[in-house]
């Protein structure tokens, strides 16, 4: 469910890749579609390669797997991702271990 969650913001996606104000198409699915994707890595992957705003010959040999871990470290709104009923229940659990932490 991870990469599912990393391809639900293009801001994080375009910053991991080091091209902030890209405006590529990254072809990332409407949020409510999201958690029933098949392949969330391989969208995730193309989105790096899309964003990136490399030329076709340099694509190709762009590694998104060096990129793919950036986009969590620099996902800081999770409010896209508070519509997916997959990252409630583990806001809801997270919130329930701390409570029972008394954190």
């Amino acid at each position: 469910m991870t990469e599912a969650w990393l391809i639900a913001n293009q801001e994080p996606i375009r910053l991991a890749v080091g091209n902030p104000k890209g405006t590529e198409p990254l072809g990332l699915p409407a949020i409510k579609d999201i958690e029933s994707l098949p392949d969330p890595k391989a969208i995730l992957f193309e989105a790096l390669k899309a964003a990136s705003g490399l030329n076709a010959t340099r694509k190709r040999r762009f590694n998104p797997h060096h990129f793919r871990h950036r986009v969590s470290e620099l996902t800081e709104d999770l409010e896209p991702l508070r519509k997916l009923s997959s990252f409630k229940r583990l806001e809801m659990q997270v919130q329930k271990h701390l409570k029972n932490l008394n954190c």
